[in-house]
């Protein structure tokens, strides 16, 4: 293949689905530094934990724009890209839930500050993270 040409990824070079998930899943785990950077975890965990949705809304806001501008224009489409998956959700069953507990493990990663945290709390925490991204992706991004 040339410099100039691009890989096939259709339907038809890739019939199953997962190939590329597992691809793209693979590609942001194996950053040195997550999408949602190890600066702003706490940031994002605060959020996930107001006790309001406004509240939620208005603090992952002021956490989405303490990230690296790289960091938030990859998460904004990703997160537009897992809006749109959730949309057909009756065909394939990926809730933004689901698409919640497939993702959150690649694109937050605790940065273990004092010891090593409360992996069930940090995980629920993380995916509500993520499943608030996909849901209010609209609100939070600017567009």
């Amino acid at each position: 293949m040339s410099d100039c040409e691009c890989a096939d990824i259709s339907r038809n070079a890739f019939e199953d689905i997962n190939v590329i998930t597992g691809v793209l899943k693979l590609f942001f785990r194996l950053l040195p530094i997550p999408l949602i950077t190890f600066e702003a975890y706490s940031s994002f965990i605060a959020a996930a934990k107001k006790p309001a949705l406004g509240e939620r809304l208005e603090a992952l806001k002021e956490a989405l724009n303490s990230l690296p501008p790289a960091h938030y224009q990859t998460l904004k489409f990703l997160m537009a890209h897992l809006y749109r998956v959730a949309e057909r959700q009756k065909y394939n069953l990926m809730t933004p839930q689901n698409l919640s507990t497939v993702f959150c493990p690649t694109l937050m990663r605790c940065p273990e500050i004092g010891g090593v945290p409360d992996q069930l709390t940090a995980w629920h925490a993380e995916s509500t993270v993520i499943e608030m991204l996909i849901t209010h992706h609209r609100q939070l991004f600017d567009h």
